[in-house]
This record gives structure tokens, C-alpha cells and sequence, in this order.
């Protein structure tokens, strides 16, 4: 080997563990863990009279708010998203909506925050000493240097709703909610992932509170 092979071979080395190392780490950020604090009331024998056995067919219902428009077109994904969850549970929508014995209603709503609820607006200078003393009195007083204002990371709360009617008579026989904050922006997956968790066991899951976590890929 000739010493001037020597450089080459250790700029090839740096490479391969460069590489290495970004596969690694994408490996590890591929998965995200949206957790979902799900509220879920099944009233199938009062009203129903006894848990629909699949296969069942249904129909989506709409409120006048959420139809034309940007609504209309979320509302669009929004049951898309809703079929494929029933899906699981031997649910199909009906052709033309026509011979449904349940009708499907499912909402959601967004609310986008500045910040993370336990974020200051403020961000503090950090010298050799670590974080800047906060005094009661407010930003502006302390030991350790000037307050800037926070760059803002928006941070979202969300949460859907889904209700089935009994179609003869309107009555409402099964409602559940996911809701799930963070600083993700709003994709497929991520409703997909609530919708899932708040149809999770459906149509006989435990009734009240609980947490539901679903994994999806970034």
C-alpha cells in the first residue's frame, strides 16, 4: 500500500461511518407515537337493542356547516379516513347511501397555539452560567442578560368525533372522541391514526376514558 492511499482510505472510512450513523438515526425517527386520550359511551342496548354483528352497511351524515367549501373538502378525507377504520370492524358504506340501517357522523376540530401551553413567550439568554434567573417581577429583571422574544413552534390540539345513529329513528347509539396535541402539522396519517384510536374495539370497546396509542410512519 502506498502512503499516499492512506488519506483516501480514511476519508472513505468517514464516509461509510457518516452513512451509517444517518441510517441509524433515520431509522429511529421513521415511527411516530400519537397518543390519543379517547372518550368512547356505546348505548347499543338502549337504543339498539342489542351490538350489530358485522357485516354491517351505513351512510355518512353531515352537518350544514360542513358541507361546500374548504369544509366540504375536508370533510371528504375526513370520511375517506372514517371508512377505512370501520373497515376493520366489518363496516362498509352503503352504495348510494341507499338500505343503510346506521348513519356515521364525524367531526373534528384544530386549535393552533403560538406555543406549547407550558412555554413561555419569552426566551432567556444563557451565558456560562446557565439559563437566565427569572425574577417575579417579570421579564426584563434578573442576573444573566436581556429577554428575547420566543422564536414561535406552533403547537396544535385536536380532537374528532364519531357518532352512529340508528337510521330509523335517529337515535344516537354509539359516540367516541379522540383527542391528541402536539407540534405534528396536520397530515393523512395523523387523523388516520385518531380516528383509529377512537374506533378502537368498535363496536364494543370498554366505555369511559382511556389512552390509546397508535404508531404511524412519518
Amino acid at each position: 500500500m502506498q502512503t499516499r492511499d492512506i488519506p483516501l482510505m480514511l476519508r472513505r472510512l468517514g464516509l461509510a461511518l457518516l452513512l451509517g450513523s444517518s441510517l441509524a438515526l433515520g431509522g429511529c425517527a421513521s415511527v411516530m407515537l400519537v397518543d390519543n386520550e379517547v372518550q368512547t359511551y356505546p348505548r347499543w342496548a338502549d337504543r339498539a337493542g342489542a351490538i350489530p354483528q358485522a357485516p354491517q352497511v351505513f351512510r355518512f351524515e353531515r352537518t350544514p356547516s360542513r358541507e361546500g367549501g374548504r369544509a366540504g373538502a375536508s370533510q371528504d378525507m375526513l370520511e375517506r379516513l372514517a371508512v377505512q377504520s370501520l373497515a376493520r370492524a366489518g363496516w362498509t358504506p352503503a352504495a348510494g347511501g341507499v338500505g343503510a340501517a346506521w348513519s356515521v357522523e364525524v367531526n373534528a376540530m384544530v386549535v393552533q397555539l403560538p406555543r406549547a401551553p407550558w412555554e413561555s413567550p419569552y426566551d432567556s439568554f444563557h451565558g456560562p452560567f446557565g439559563p437566565r434567573w427569572i425574577h417575579p417581577y417579570g421579564p426584563g429583571y434578573g442576573f444573566h442578560g436581556p429577554v428575547f422574544p420566543r422564536l414561535e413552534s406552533p403547537y396544535y390540539q385536536r380532537r374528532v368525533t364519531v357518532l352512529v345513529r340508528n337510521a330509523a329513528n335517529g337515535q344516537v347509539v354509539y359516540e367516541s372522541s379522540a383527542a391528541h396535541d402536539g407540534r405534528w402539522n396536520g397530515t393523512e396519517s395523523l387523523w388516520q391514526a385518531m380516528l383509529d384510536a377512537a374506533l378502537q374495539g368498535f363496536p364494543n370497546p370498554r366505555e369511559g376514558r382511556r389512552r390509546v396509542d397508535i404508531e404511524v410512519p412519518r
